[in-house]
């Protein structure tokens, strides 16, 4: 267990070589005290024969003193060996033996200990050096926190168990309380003994947490930091599983995405070598009609119903029809009440979209129908307008008023104006399914080479709504410009049709009204697979539709007249009317 010199031998060897070396100290030590022994004058005293009987009692009782004396020395002398061997054990046992009994390997393997000793001590005194100076580097060049900063910080509480030390103080308060009932002499005596520890702990810097009050608040802020950031910990495992799951979401419907992008790749293909596709006419109310070769005339569904058509000036004529044979309003200034309809659709708050086509040289009318808009249509209302265009950059500034908006969206401009008619209802209806449906509560789809002179108000909102052409309201149905060729889905007979409706005013619910133009798209594409193009395009289509499913709501000709016509004494006022212009001009 001592530590030799030769501590880096082997167990066995060590203990070996430590035994015989202590055997020859132990024969060392009893040589010198012999040698001792024999040089002391006590000793040699005691040696010498006593005196004979002849020197009677006093020389027996000097040599008996003198023998006593002896014994005493010899067994003081035997004390100092003890001691000094003891001491010469102890001395090796530290490794500060004489350094005389050691040899120069062990010297050796010492000094080299001692030189890798000092420069391990040398190599972390740097590098304490250099952390030391990269830390007042770095709180030198770091900005100093604000006060308030550091006053919001919390004490870290995390390296202190509060409960412990809170219930050790009680149980040492409860050992006192129990000790001053017993003895208080020993309660004050412990008392002072523990202000002392105290005191001394202070002095060493040691801060002393023995107030109840503050261990048990310290103890709730650190329950209320653990509550907290486990409300953290669980809002965010929460928020991580709700991000994985979005995102799967999203994968998923990226998926969905990519799929119906590619069928409808597929389907447009199709549709633009002519084929007419099954679920295009199931869209459009199409799927009972069935289509033949050219020759032969193509089956309409259901029995046609027979009936007069309804005359706007039948009975009185300077006055306007009011009703419809289905029921529906013919709406007309006078028919209605303007502050209790406002009353009545105000509080709905809603939206009102308007589509326009701003196509070649149509883009010069743009402005002048967004400020007649912004002066009499919906006012009071969330207007949106969407305005289509193959050249965003020619549609002017206008300014609006709150709550009204403006989009431009861009589309593919087409050579010829009657390839541009029939596309507008393909795209009325694909801007519905992919924004407006969202956006908007009514759409109303109107041309855009026409001017607002009066209000246009919550009068004129239904589930589908129509417009009376003003060319035609005191024409008999069968001088209609109708699509008189059977072969085209948009064919009317003669004895057919109620009023001549105009394309450039039609409108309702946005769902109403995605419907009905997906159907005229669907009849125009029919019309195309066959190799046919309607009359008066869209507008042929459209009529063809109204007589199918009747508008909800018509509006009489001052919602839609043209100012190349005087106006009738039948209409009181015109609300919305077409423009003068070149037409020659603005379709070359």
């Amino acid at each position: 267990k001592t530590q030799g010199s030769e501590a880096a031998r082997p167990p066995k060897k060590k203990k070996k070589k430590t035994q015989k070396k202590l055997q020859e100290q132990e024969e060392k030590a009893e040589h010198k005290a012999k040698r001792l022994r024999e040089k002391s004058p006590a000793a040699s005293e005691a040696k010498k024969p006593l005196a004979a009987a002849a020197e009677g009692g006093a020389s027996s009782s000097a040599g008996a003193t003198a023998g006593g004396v002896a014994t005493g020395s010899d067994s003081i002398f035997a004390l100092d060996v003890l001691r000094q061997r003891l001491h010469e054990k102890i001395q090796e046992a530290r490794g500060q033996g004489s350094t005389r009994e050691l040899s120069a390997t062990t010297l050796e393997r010492r000094r080299r200990r001692k030189q890798e000793r000092d420069r391990k001590k040398r190599k972390r005194k740097e590098l304490r050096a250099k952390e030391k100076a990269a830390k007042s580097e770095e709180s030198v060049g770091a900005p100093a926190p604000a006060p308030e900063e550091a006053c919001k910080e919390p004490a870290d509480l995390q390296g202190l168990i509060f409960n412990r030390l809170l219930e050790r103080l009680q149980a040492r308060q409860g050992r006192l309380e129990q000790l001053r009932d017993q003895d208080q002499g020993k309660a004050q005596e412990l008392e002072a003994k523990m202000k002392w520890t105290n005191l001394l702990y202070k002095a060493e810097g040691v801060k002393i947490r023995d107030d109840e009050h503050l261990l048990q608040e310290a103890l709730k802020r650190k329950e209320k930091r653990r509550a907290q950031r486990k409300r953290r910990w669980e809002k965010r495992s929460a928020q991580v599983v709700e991000k994985m799951q979005q995102r799967q979401d999203r994968r998923r419907q990226n998926l969905r995405k990519k799929k119906a992008a590619r069928a409808e790749q597929r389907l447009q293909k199709a549709r633009k070598k002519g084929r007419i596709l099954p679920q295009d006419l199931e869209r459009a109310g199409l799927d009972t009609m069935k289509l033949q070769d050219r020759g032969e005339k193509p089956f309409q569904p259901g029995a046609r119903p027979q009936y007069p058509q309804p005359k706007l000036l039948e009975h009185r004529p300077s006055e306007l029809l009011t009703l419809t044979p289905w029921l529906a309003p013919i709406v007309s200034e006078g028919t209605f009440n303007p502050e209790l309809l406002q009353s009545i659709y105000q509080p709905l708050n809603l939206t009102v979209g308007v589509t326009l086509f701003a196509v070649g040289k149509y883009t010069s009318f743009v402005q002048r129908f967004l400020e007649s808009a912004e002066k009499f249509f919906m006012c009071g209302y969330r207007v949106h307008y969407y305005v289509f265009t193959h050249d965003p950059t020619a549609i002017p500034w206008v300014p609006l008023g709150p709550d009204r908006l403006l989009s431009v969206i861009p589309i593919h401009g087409h050579s010829h104006w009657k390839e541009i008619s029939t596309r507008r209802m393909e795209t009325i209806s694909r801007h519905i399914a992919e924004r407006a449906h969202r956006e908007v509560d009514y759409l109303f789809c109107l041309d855009v080479d026409m001017e607002f002179r009066n209000p246009w108000g919550p009068e004129t909102l239904g589930d589908l709504v129509a417009a009376i052409h003003p060319g035609y309201y005191t024409t008999p149905r069968r001088h209609f410009p109708y699509e008189r060729r059977p072969l085209s889905t948009a064919f009317v007979a003669d004895d057919e049709g109620d009023f001549y409706y105009g394309g450039a005013v039609f409108g309702g619910q946005v769902a109403k009204v995605y419907e009905f133009t997906s159907g005229c798209h669907m009849g125009i594409l029919a019309d195309k697979a066959n190799g046919l193009m309607a009359a008066w395009q869209e507008e042929s289509h459209l009529n063809r539709r109204f007589i199918w499913y009747k508008p909800s709501k018509v509006l009489s000709p001052e919602y839609l007249w043209d100012d190349t016509k005087p106006q009738p004494p039948d209409l009181k006022l015109i609300r919305f009317s077409t423009l003068d212009k070149n037409i020659k001009w603005l379709r070359d």
